[in-house]
């Protein structure tokens, strides 16, 4: 007897084009526990967000998850500061 499979659709994610006033503009792909980089034309760098992320997330640790440089992982740690003060429920 064929059954079908179970699956669950569990995260919903937002788009955003962020410029934090220092001339550079970020693209990201952001869920509840995860967050995307959109830093080429045919990709970009993603990670998983620990379970209490809105606490707080280190650049150095966003600096080792993504392989990208210091500059690059505080303007990532700002924008997901910017987002937990903004109270969404992406999910």
């Amino acid at each position: 007897m064929d059954t079908e499979p179970d699956f669950k659709v569990s995260y919903v994610a937002s788009t955003y084009v962020w410029e934090p006033g220092d001339g550079t503009r970020y693209e990201f792909i952001h869920a509840e526990n995860f967050i995307a980089w959109v830093n080429t034309n045919s990709g970009g760098k993603a990670m998983s967000l620990p379970k209490h992320w809105r606490d707080g997330v280190h650049f150095s640790y966003i600096m080792e998850k993504m392989n990208t440089n210091q500059y690059n992982a505080e303007m990532i740690e700002k924008f997901l500061v910017w987002i937990s003060k903004q109270g969404e429920l992406l999910c």
